[in-house]
């Protein structure tokens, strides 16, 4: 109802109990301190909640927030000679929700809104925003049965607040809208079905009480959806802060540094006598932006990722100490010290083009030293080439050629032995031109991630000498959280 419409109703702070309820109308606070324009609301006898029609500007009450000492100020430019603010900051609610206010001593010029009242059973997005469920929606049959991110139930849709199929004591069981925007993320990065990078149950509706903590912000207006529209509008999500010690329904099989990525569903199964019982399922940190980019600390599965928006880079260390780097584009490090490299096995250099070294002097030190070229070498020496060895040996396909301008001295003989190549090569999975790596990151989905199946990548697995391939089976789909009769 507008408000010049309504019969305006006094309430007065000084006889009246607060704090009080009231409706956010509007958010424009031209001194950009967050103060808001709210409309007060009061209870009738019959339990009913009203408008009053009377509006109050409320300022906003920081959680916490301060000021260096004003006492120490003086008249130099230095921002040090200037108070300097720290502290909390959330934008309002937008219109149309609801706050708490309370008025400074009973002076209704004093207003402050303390916090903010949640609308019934719409807190599926907090605090992970995009929180994955079955799909049920009918527009796309090939995704029916799926896991995709959705948001929070419609209720202007027609018979979704009434229809007897769906408990309102069960919001849950409310058919929820596919978040289009962010599977097109997951699609772009590879993760839609990735169950520990990717989709996420984290939501205050995954158990009662609940085990997950944390901040998504609004994120920024839907212009286009708005089409302009002042108050009808939608949002494009925005960055989550997500605190989440995981779902207790299911826990890790084994651990992620000792067994496959596989949980036993705790409710279901008549007895547990297996399973690391100290490790649900989602216990995690992370933070991700609307668009995808992400830094992911996970409990569960034992590892930190971290990805852009786009999957055309990201890092990854793992539970049996691994760090898998996979880049699109280039990879530049820049040393002003040394740059040590060493490693207790094989170092293997691959590249699709050039190999170039350029340095003052190259030290060389090796107990067997194997070059295997394909086409050609040419090596140019301006001075003096001295070569040491206790055996040359050179094996040619075709003729030998040597050009000198004295003589060529040759003692003992010649031998001649068939050419061998030094280096072992394999295909991996996915990929056509044989390579000496048995382990090369790839954009996601990549089925080699450690977590998959940590046995099938250990150590020994990678070895050259080793001659079997590898293959790590594709991560099991854990069961629905969310379709738990419980909620």
């Amino acid at each position: 109802m507008p408000l010049d419409k309504r019969k305006s109703f006094k309430l007065d702070p000084k006889k009246e109990r607060g704090p009080f309820e009231a409706i956010v109308r509007n958010v424009l606070d031209p001194k950009f301190s967050g103060a808001i324009e709210v409309e007060l609301v009061r209870t009738l006898s019959s339990g009913v909640s009203e408008p009053t029609g009377q509006v109050v500007t409320a300022k906003y009450l920081h959680p916490f927030y301060g000021t260096t000492f004003v006492g120490g100020l003086n008249k130099n430019d230095d921002h040090r000679d200037s108070q300097q603010s720290y502290g909390m900051w959330f934008v309002p609610p937008d219109i149309g929700n609801r706050v708490m206010i309370v008025f400074v001593e009973g002076n209704i010029n004093k207003a402050y809104w303390i916090g903010c009242m949640p609308q019934a059973l719409m807190n599926m997005m907090v605090p992970g925003s995009t929180p994955a469920t079955t799909n049920t929606d009918t527009e796309d049959p090939a995704l029916i049965g799926k896991k995709l991110p959705v948001g929070e139930h419609n209720k202007a849709k027609a018979g979704v607040e009434t229809n007897t199929q769906y408990n309102s004591n069960k919001p849950l069981q409310f058919p929820k809208p596919i978040n289009k925007l962010f599977k097109a993320v997951l699609e772009s990065q590879g993760l839609l079905e990735d169950e520990t990078r990717g989709l996420t149950t984290s939501s205050a509706r995954r158990e009662v009480p609940s085990s997950v903590f944390g901040i998504n912000t609004p994120g920024p207006i839907d212009k286009v959806y708005a089409n302009n529209q002042p108050v009808r509008y939608a949002r494009l999500g925005g960055t989550t802060l997500v605190m989440d010690d995981g779902d207790d329904k299911f826990i890790r099989k084994a651990s992620a540094k000792t067994g496959p990525l596989e949980y036993i569903d705790v409710e279901t199964s008549e007895s547990v006598t297996e399973g690391e019982k100290n490790t649900p399922h989602n216990e995690l940190f992370r933070i991700r932006t609307r668009t995808g980019h992400q830094i992911l600390l996970h409990n569960s599965e034992d590892l930190v990722y971290i990805a852009n928006a786009n999957g055309t880079a990201w890092i990854e260390m793992t539970a049996n100490g691994k760090i898998d780097f996979f880049a699109e584009d280039s990879v530049s490090v820049h040393s002003k010290g040394d740059f040590n490299f060493k490693t207790d096995r094989d170092f293997n250099l691959q590249a699709g083009r050039d190999i170039n070294l350029k340095s003052a002097t190259v030290n060389q030190e090796s107990t067997t030293h194997n070059i295997l070229v394909s086409d050609a070498q040419t090596v140019e020496v301006t001075g003096q080439q001295t070569i040491t060895t206790g055996n040359t040996n050179h094996y040619a396909g075709g003729n030998i050629n040597l050009d000198v301008g004295g003589l060529v001295n040759i003692a003992n003989g010649i031998a001649v032995a068939t050419p061998v190549s030094p280096l072992a090569t394999w295909s991996l999975p996915g990929e056509t031109e044989p390579t000496i790596m048995k382990r090369v990151p790839q954009h996601e989905p990549w089925s080699h991630h450690e977590n998959y199946d940590p046995m099938a990548v250990a150590l020994a697995k990678t070895d050259r000498s080793e001659q079997e391939d590898i293959v790590v089976a594709e991560p099991i789909n854990i069961p629905d959280t969310f379709k738990n009769a419980r909620t």
